[in-house]
């Protein structure tokens, strides 16, 4: 049984705006991955995410699938999970740092951290621990140089939304600055990876930035970015950017996101949590009516309601 979590946002300074009034759910269908709330008779309400609504319609490139073929089936899911993983460690990184936290960035302190993500997604992995090590250094000196540069300040971090017509959840909304010392809002999709930003992250940020303004009229997003990895030396006494950073808010890509949202939902105009079938545990014989040894099983009886919040799982020492 696909599990449903609970989730919240990892942080929602509710100073500056006010937060939601409604629980949301995430749960995985088929692979793809889908969010809900429960309407006023407990019903669940589903719509899709923003990152599947692209995979359905989005075609693979051609240099994306030629890598698949050079590294094989086996091969590349091998380098995807572990891509996932880092990333996934990487944005814990971030929000740890934009939260203010302290990270020891030695070999003892990046031990200790990684040993608490893999507990916390409860996963066995096999790594190569001094390239994690090198490029972790990298991508926090980057971050903070980043958050330096552009005098960030955190809106909402990993803010999982629903709207009428889908639903997704946002890296991090915040208030930056520019060149001109104006201040405006905007929506940053992070990416550890350190390849070209592609047209499918363009989309997915215009799905996040009409996703927010309909939740936020009042706080509308201005503009939206691209946040990426790099390699780099660092020489004392010289400028170097340690990171990548593009603004994606004349891309005219974005325009596919309309095209694709409503595609999907002329489509699937209802989605709903499948129920399950499970053999029950019990005595047969050559007699047996097959049918009553059959029952259905509701996906919310599933659900998780001691899932922790980003906050709880840090007040029990993830942090450092």
């Amino acid at each position: 049984m696909d599990n449903i979590e609970k989730v919240k946002a990892e942080f929602l300074d509710e100073v500056y705006i006010i937060p939601q009034n409604e629980q949301v759910y995430r749960i995985d269908q088929h692979g793809e991955r889908y969010y809900f709330k429960l309407n006023e008779s407990g019903k669940p309400v589903l719509k899709a995410s923003v990152t599947s609504i692209i995979k359905k319609y989005s075609p693979m490139s051609p240099f994306l699938l030629k890598w698949y073929c050079d590294k094989g089936y086996d091969g590349a899911k091998a380098v995807l999970e572990e891509s996932s993983l880092y990333g996934t460690f990487a944005h814990i990184m971030w929000a740890k740092l934009l939260l203010r936290y302290n990270l020891d960035m030695s070999e003892i302190g990046i031990r200790e951290q990684l040993a608490k993500f893999f507990e916390s997604e409860n996963k066995t992995f096999v790594y190569d621990f001094k390239e994690w090590h090198k490029k972790i250094k990298q991508d926090l000196i980057g971050f903070v140089q980043w958050v330096q540069d552009y005098k960030v300040k955190p809106i909402a971090i990993e803010m999982s939304l629903i709207g009428e017509r889908y639903s997704g959840t946002i890296d991090l909304v915040c208030e930056m600055e520019n060149i001109d010392n104006h201040r405006f809002l905007a929506i940053v999709d992070w990416k550890s990876g350190r390849n070209d930003f592609y047209d499918d992250y363009v989309i997915q940020l215009e799905g996040y930035r009409q996703l927010w303004n309909e939740k936020f009229p009042d706080k509308p997003i201005e503009r939206i970015f691209s946040y990426g990895c790099k390699d780099f030396r660092l020489p004392i006494g010289k400028t170097v950017t340690p990171y990548r950073f593009k603004e994606q808010t004349d891309n005219e890509v974005r325009a596919r996101w309309n095209y694709y949202a409503t595609m999907f939902n002329a489509e699937h105009p209802v989605l709903s949590l499948e129920s399950k079938t499970e053999i029950m545990d019990t005595v047969i014989n050559i007699e047996s009516n097959v049918n009553d040894l059959i029952k259905e099983v509701n996906p919310m009886d599933f659900l998780n309601e001691e899932e922790q919040t980003f906050g709880e799982i840090l007040d029990k020492g993830y942090g450092v």
